[in-house]
């Protein structure tokens, strides 16, 4: 897996094919690069970064203990508003 200090002096699709080469690359990243790549750049950076900051929370409270760790979160059809 790939931290960001390894993309440092590389371009945007010199990162990509990075990724992209890496066998340890989840299914989910790949899939995540692909649907971002369509949007707005801005927009999916402010989507990445609220992730983060959620994902950086859901994994404190893991460390505290199982109890406190929602379960799945089922998305939400992409239609709905």
């Amino acid at each position: 897996m790939h931290h960001s200090e390894d993309f440092a002096g590389l371009t945007y699709e010199q990162a990509l094919q990075k990724i992209r080469a890496d066998p340890a690359t989840s299914y989910s990243m790949l899939n995540r690069i692909v649907e971002d790549s369509r949007r707005d750049p801005l927009d999916a950076l402010a989507d990445a970064e609220m992730l983060h900051a959620l994902m950086t929370m859901r994994l404190r409270a893991a460390l505290k203990g199982p109890h406190r760790v929602a379960g799945a979160v089922q998305p939400r059809p992409e239609n709905a508003q």
